[in-house]
This record gives structure tokens, C-alpha cells and sequence, in this order.
């Protein structure tokens, strides 16, 4: 009756219920439109509260999770989806190395033969020595731009067919080539240049050897050949006195002059001496002829016995010039040749070794002591 009754009066439902009903229709609508919202995001997340997929093992939403407002998505690990959809390699324990997944191309390893360092053993100075190296591509990718650099020093590259271009599994061949001039130990490196996919890469080999033997004689115009009664024979200089060279008087022992004490106005006996430098130090690669075995041989004789008598020394001088040893031959007065021969280890810092010739004058004003075939040689064995 009362329902009728309102209706009755003429009052209409909605009037009747129009506050209370609009306010509970609100509030359903927007729980309506906050649940679209929320579905609305597990759909693009690609997960559902009540699934087991991906996602949250719980079904629940969690804390910070959903819509960033920039466009990405969090993803529940702490961290924001960047977007760039690239690629890593994952490791064996499932974490990202950083690594972007191996496009599947090869790469070139050129390997060189007789390593791994090319020892050529003991060579005597002055002479040389010839060994083949091959050179292989065992990687699986050509190796281009191949080049061999050159060597400097006492290695020498004699020789190469390496081509521009080695592809995987082909071999080429080098030559090398070791001259000592030098006593002692020498190193040098092989290097090959070539390029992997664009990029410079480069391959070496380690080179060795020994320098070893005897030297030729050291002394320049040690019989005097070169020169002439007017001047000091060439290659040597007069300490004291006036030395020429002569083919008169005596006969030679070598060629067809000699060394001889000249005319000089001086009353001191041994106002004689004739000298000649040899820089030593540039044999050996270690600096100077320290250990270096020197021999030494000289002819000499005055030109009447009994008179002006000749002697000649082996001397060892430092760096700094002063004489750090001395090593004189015997004395000769008779009126015939003596060959005096001696072979000494030159001391440590030795830089030069220097002949000295002497004449001891007994007569007036001349020193008529000869030389002849004055020789000096070095030698090292290791």
C-alpha cells in the first residue's frame, strides 16, 4: 500500500531514490572501470592473477608494478624493459653475459714455422746463413692483405711467395736470412701483417742466433805497400820520428817495401815509435772486445846487426783511451827477419787495440829498423 501510495501522490522512483541510487551507481561504475584498468594490464603483461605462467609466481600484482607512464613496462624484476629488442647470449647458470649471440663467421690464424723462436745456432761472422719458413692459414676465414715486413740488422728477408690473399688451409714460404758481423748473441722478429674481416692483425716469429769465428786481418797496409819515402805509410801515424816506407836497403820479407824508421833530428833513442788504432768495441754486441782472443804478428829487423834494434807491442786501450794492458814482443839486433808472434784475451772495457812498432836508434840521426807483415786478427767461440 505505502508503494502504491507513492505512487499514487505522483511521485516519481527516481525522485524517490535519485540521491541514494546515483551515489551507489557511482560507486559501481568506477569499481567497474578500475577492474577493466587492472585487467587491462595483466593482458599486456601477458599474465593473469590466476595463471602460472611468466610473471609473479604468486598470481599477485607486486609493489611498483604496472604502467611507468613513459611508455614501458616494468617487469617485475626491478629493472625497465627498454624496448630495443636486442639479443644476448645467455650463460650456463642463466644469466646475460653481454655478449650479443656469434654472427657464425670465421676469423684467419696464420701460423709460422720453426717457432717457437728460429734459433740458427753458431754462424761464423762474416758469413751467412739461409732458412725456409712456412707460413699457414689454419683458422677458417681468409687472411688478407698479407704482407711481410722487412727486417733490419743482421736478419734479412732473401725471399716470399706469400700472396695477397691465404685462405683457410693454404701455405706460403718465407726466406730469412742471418749475416753476423758481430761476435755474440743476436735477436730479430719475423712479423707478417695481414687483415681478419677488415680489421689489422698480425702474426711473429722470434729470431736467434750466434756470431762466431775469426776475424781477417785488422791492420790496414801493414807491410807498407801503400806510401813512399816522403810520408808516413797509410793507415799509420808517427808517435815519434819520421817513418817511411822503402825499396831499398833490405829485402822485403812480404811484398816490395817495408816500414823504416826516416831521419829526424833528435838524440833520444827512442824518439822512434809508429802507431796504428783498431776501434774493437763495434765487434761485439756487447759493447766492447772484453773475452775477444787477439793474435798478433809482425816481421821486423835493423838493417845492420848490432845496430838500431827493433821490437813492436800489442797494447789494449779503454774507452777513455788510457792503456789497460801492454803485451811487447822480444828484441831483435841481428841483421835477419824475426817473426814475432803473440795472442792475448783483451781485458774488460777494451774499445781499441793498438800496434805499436819501435825502433831503438843507435846511430846518428836515422833509426833504420824494418817492418814488415805486421797482422792482427780477433777471435770468439762463444
Amino acid at each position: 500500500m505505502g508503494a502504491c501510495k507513492g505512487v499514487s501522490e505522483g511521485v516519481e522512483p527516481g525522485r524517490r531514490f535519485g540521491f541514494v541510487g546515483r551515489a551507489v551507481l557511482g560507486i559501481i561504475a568506477a569499481v567497474v572501470r578500475r577492474l577493466e584498468v587492472i585487467a587491462m594490464a595483466w593482458v599486456i603483461a601477458g599474465c593473469s592473477p590466476n595463471s602460472s605462467g611468466v610473471g609473479s609466481a604468486s598470481g599477485a600484482v607486486g609493489p611498483g608494478e604496472g604502467s611507468e607512464g613513459d611508455g614501458t613496462l616494468d617487469d617485475g624484476d626491478g629493472t625497465l624493459d627498454d624496448g630495443d629488442s636486442s639479443v644476448m647470449t645467455t650463460g650456463a647458470d642463466g644469466t646475460a653475459d653481454g655478449a650479443p649471440m656469434d654472427s657464425g663467421d670465421g676469423h684467419p690464424v696464420i701460423i709460422i714455422s720453426d717457432g717457437p723462436t728460429l734459433d740458427f745456432g753458431s754462424l761464423v761472422i762474416n758469413s751467412s746463413l739461409d732458412r725456409l719458413l712456412t707460413i699457414t692459414n689454419e683458422g677458417d676465414a681468409e687472411a688478407t692483405a698479407l704482407q711481410v715486413l722487412g727486417l733490419a740488422g743482421v736478419f734479412s728477408v732473401q725471399g716470399s711467395d706469400c700472396p695477397g690473399t691465404l685462405g683457410p688451409g693454404q701455405s706460403c714460404a718465407v726466406t730469412v736470412s742471418f749475416g753476423p758481423a758481430q761476435f755474440g748473441p743476436h735477436a730479430g722478429e719475423l712479423q707478417l701483417a695481414f687483415q681478419d674481416a677488415g680489421m689489422p692483425a698480425s702474426a711473429s716469429r722470434p729470431l736467434a742466433g750466434l756470431g762466431v769465428g775469426m776475424t781477417g786481418n785488422l791492420v790496414i797496409n801493414g807491410g807498407g805497400e801503400e806510401g813512399n819515402g816522403f810520408e808516413t805509410p797509410t793507415g799509420w801515424s808517427s808517435a815519434k820520428g819520421a817513418w817511411v816506407t822503402t825499396t831499398t836497403g833490405v829485402m822485403p820479407e812480404q811484398g816490395i817495401r817495408t816500414i823504416v824508421g826516416g831521419w829526424t833530428f833528435s838524440w833520444d833513442p827512442d824518439d822512434y815509435r809508429l802507431h796504428q788504432s783498431i776501434s774493437v768495441a763495434p765487434l761485439t754486441t756487447w759493447g766492447d772486445a772484453a773475452g775477444v782472443r787477439f793474435y798478433f804478428r809482425v816481421h821486423h829487423r835493423p838493417a845492420t846487426a848490432g845496430e838500431d834494434p827493433t821490437w813492436a807491442s800489442l797494447r789494449f786501450l779503454s774507452g777513455e783511451g788510457s792503456v789497460l794492458e801492454s803485451q811487447p814482443t822480444a828484441t831483435n839486433s841481428t841483421a835477419v827477419w824475426l817473426e814475432s808472434t803473440g795472442d792475448w784475451v783483451a781485458p774488460a772495457n777494451t774499445h781499441t787495440v793498438q800496434v805499436e812498432l819501435a825502433c831503438d836508434r843507435t846511430t846518428l840521426y836515422e833509426c833504420n829498423g824494418h817492418f814488415d807483415g805486421v797482422e792482427v786478427w780477433a777471435e770468439w767461440n762463444g
